[in-house]
Order: structure tokens, then sequence, then C-alpha cells
């Protein structure tokens, strides 16, 4: 299904307004500026989530594409570059001209702080933009990215064969640290690199597969909060709960160690 850009203008104008300021200068930008349209909400005065057409796609095609585009702009983008690049193909409309580009900043966890994910960050970017209901999806994709050893999916022409490792953890320094040790190699290898680069393609596989299983009415949770986890945020991070001194979904021992309860 082809949208049209008229369509997809209609699409969009809640999300990134329906004018696009890029080379403006001085007051035409202003205007533009000023005429941006307000957001569209709910009833209930919250932002109305409104998610782009959806065709399924080849994940195995959406991996090598992300493959490519991590050699030219790191993790996070490359994750949205390779589900986007194959929906402008197959769509077109909002995708030909969605600026993955300014997602460039989620390299190693942030700008190099390690925190989450660059490829979990766009996947939950690009999972919030397409799917209509993008909670689900994105809770199974980072307990399965928790749990998994990755990367578990070999593009075309790899760099390097990169041996896989189970991070426990959402966040970049540890999944790193997770392979290093699995692999005996630094962190500032070609090979670390490449990992990353064979990651982002196995997370973009992952979201394309699940994208694709709602799609066609098939999505069915397969990796749940593990039971330990849920024991901690019962303490921890529900709403009068025992301690509530806590907000988080994530593998609490790969940075805790295990208290009695």
């Amino acid at each position: 299904m082809k949208v049209s850009r008229r369509e997809a203008l209609g699409v969009i104008a809640g999300g990134v307004g329906a004018t696009v300021v890029l080379g403006m200068r001085g007051t035409d930008a202003v205007a533009a500026i000023e005429n941006r349209p307000p957001p569209v909400l709910t009833e209930k005065g919250t932002l109305k989530h409104q998610p782009l057409p959806y065709e399924p796609l080849d994940p195995v095609y959406v991996g090598n594409l992300t493959y490519e585009a991590f050699y030219h702009g790191h993790c996070m983008y490359s994750v949205v570059e390779g589900l986007v690049r194959a929906l402008s193909e197959k769509v077109g409309g909002p995708y030909l001209t969605w600026p993955t580009a300014t997602l460039d900043y989620g390299f190693a966890g942030v700008n190099g702080w390690g925190s989450i994910c660059g490829t979990l960050n766009g996947a939950a970017y690009a999972l919030n933009l397409i799917s209509p209901n993008p909670g689900p999806l994105i809770d199974e994709l980072y307990v399965w990215f928790e749990q998994t050893s990755l990367p578990n999916f070999v593009p075309e022409g790899p760099k390097f064969e990169i041996e896989g490792a189970v991070a426990n953890s959402i966040l970049c320094h540890v999944s790193i640290l997770a392979w290093t040790k699995a692999s005996g190699l630094g962190a500032f290898t070609p090979e670390r690199k490449d990992r990353c680069g064979q990651l982002a393609a196995s997370v973009a596989v992952k979201v394309t597969e699940l994208l694709n299983a709602q799609a066609a009415g098939e999505f069915v949770p397969a990796y749940p909060i593990s039971e330990e986890t849920q024991e901690c945020r019962g303490c921890h991070t529900q709403k009068a709960s025992y301690l509530e001194n806590s907000q988080s979904k994530m593998d609490c021992f790969a940075c805790h160690e295990k208290h009695p309860l």
C-alpha cells in the first residue's frame, strides 16, 4: 500500500506538524514555527497516539539494511533507518522524508554515556512511531534482549564472525561488558564495533517480527518479566508498596545483589 504525500501530511500533522521547517531563514522560519499545529489530545488531555501506516516487512531484509546503516551512523540511528528505509520502499508517504539522521546521538548509550543500549532506544522509537499498541511490544523486546545471547542474526557480508553473549541488562555498558568477557576482546576493537552492528541488525529483525505478528493479530508475549524481578518490584516499584522507592522493569540482578525478603 503506497501512501501519497497529501495523505502522509495528514497522518503526521499531530506528531511533527504539517510544516517542515527545513532550509528556511529569518522571518519565513519564524512564521512557520508560529503556525505549528497544537498537539492532538485525547478527551483526558493526554497525547493521542497516532501511528504511521505499516505493511509487513521481510525481517532479513530489514536486518541487512540496518547493518549497512550502522556503519553510517551507529546503533540507534541504524535500527530506525533500516525499518524506515524498508517502509519508504513499501509504503512511501511519511517514510520517504522521515529524519532518521536526528537519532545519531543515541550511540553508545546516548553520546557515549553507556546508559540505554542505542539499539533498544531506536527500537522503542520505531515501535512507538509505527505500532498501534507499542507498549507490549517494547516490553517483549526488552526482556528478550536481556535474556537472549546476542547478536543472533548474521547479516550479508559481515566483517567478523561474532560470538554472542547474554547481557541480563538493557544497558549499553553492561551489554558490552558481558560481550568482552565472553569474547576475550576489548571494547574498542573493530570486532566490538562489528558486534554492535550485528546487534543492531538482530534487534531490527526482532522488531520487524513483532510488528508483523501484531499486524496479523498473532502477537503472543513469550518473554515475561522474571519472577525474581517481579518480587523486587512488589516492594520497590509499586504505588503504596513497602518501600516505593524506584521505577523499573529491568532485571535487578545485573547490578544489585539478592537479599532476603
